[in-house]
C-alpha cells in the first residue's frame, strides 16, 4: 500500500465515479463540499488517505435531480472497491459497511465518525432523504485499506476547470464548537476538540427509514 497522503482523486468502479478531490477545512465550524457537484472535498484537519490511524473523511454532493458525484453512494455493498490517489500512488480500500443516520443521531455519534484514533479507514459521506426542500438524513460509507495485495493504478481524473452544475441543495457538515448542537436539516454536527477541529458529522445519500433513528445497513 502506498504511503499516507492528501487524497487527490477517488475512483469508485461500481458507481463509475472518478472524481477530483480538493482539501476543505472545518475550522470555520462546518464542512461544505466544493461548489462543483462532481468534485469531492477532503477534510484536511483529519487523516490522510492510507493513514495508520483515524478517519480519512471525503464528502461530496448528492443532487436530487442528478449530477452529484455521490448520488448513488448508498448502492455500495460490502466488498466493493474504492481507489484513492495520493502523490505517493494509489491506495485500495474495500467497503466494510454503511449506515444511515437521522440528524439527531448523527450529532450524537459524530465524534466516533470523525475520530483520529483507531485503525485507519476511509469515510465517505453525503446527504440523503430529500423532502423537496432539504435533506433530512445523512449516510456514511466506511471502507478499510487493502493491505494484502498491490493495487493497480487507474487513469487519472481530468481536473475540473470550472463548475459544471451547482447543486440547488448545499449539504453542509457543521461543527459544534462549544455549545450543544441543535439538529438542523441538511447539516451534520462536528465537535471542536482543539486546533484540529475534529469533525463528528456527515452528509449522507442512502434512503433512511423514516429519518428518526439510524438504520444499520449491513453490507
Amino acid at each position: 500500500m502506498a504511503s499516507a497522503g492528501d487524497p487527490l482523486e477517488v475512483q469508485v468502479p461500481r458507481l463509475k465515479v472518478d472524481s477530483q478531490v480538493v482539501p476543505i477545512s472545518g475550522q470555520t465550524g462546518e464542512l461544505l463540499p466544493p461548489d462543483d457537484p462532481q468534485v469531492l472535498g477532503w477534510w484536511q484537519e483529519g487523516r490522510g488517505a492510507g493513514a495508520e490511524n483515524g478517519s480519512a473523511v471525503v464528502t461530496g454532493h448528492t443532487v436530487h435531480t442528478g449530477g452529484g458525484a455521490f448520488d448513488h453512494l448508498g448502492e455500495l455493498v460490502a466488498g466493493d472497491t474504492i481507489r484513492v490517489r495520493t502523490d505517493a500512488g494509489w491506495i485500495g480500500y474495500v467497503v466494510q459497511r454503511s449506515r444511515v443516520y437521522s440528524t439527531a443521531t448523527l450529532a450524537r455519534d459524530a465524534a466516533s465518525i470523525f475520530t483520529l484514533q483507531g485503525p485507519g479507514r476511509l469515510v465517505l459521506i453525503t446527504c440523503s432523504d430529500f423532502n423537496g426542500s432539504v435533506y433530512l438524513s445523512n449516510s456514511v460509507v466506511y471502507a478499510v485499506p487493502v493491505t494484502d495485495e498491490p493495487f493497480v493504478n487507474g487513469p487519472k481524473a481530468t481536473p475540473t476547470k470550472k463548475p459544471t452544475k451547482k447543486p440547488t441543495e448545499q449539504p453542509r457538515i457543521p461543527f459544534a464548537p462549544s455549545t450543544p448542537f441543535t439538529p438542523q436539516p441538511t447539516r451534520t454536527p462536528v465537535p471542536n476538540n482543539g486546533p484540529s477541529a475534529n469533525p463528528t458529522g456527515i452528509a449522507g445519500n442512502t434512503e433512511p427509514s423514516g429519518g428518526v433513528t439510524p438504520t444499520e445497513k449491513p453490507f
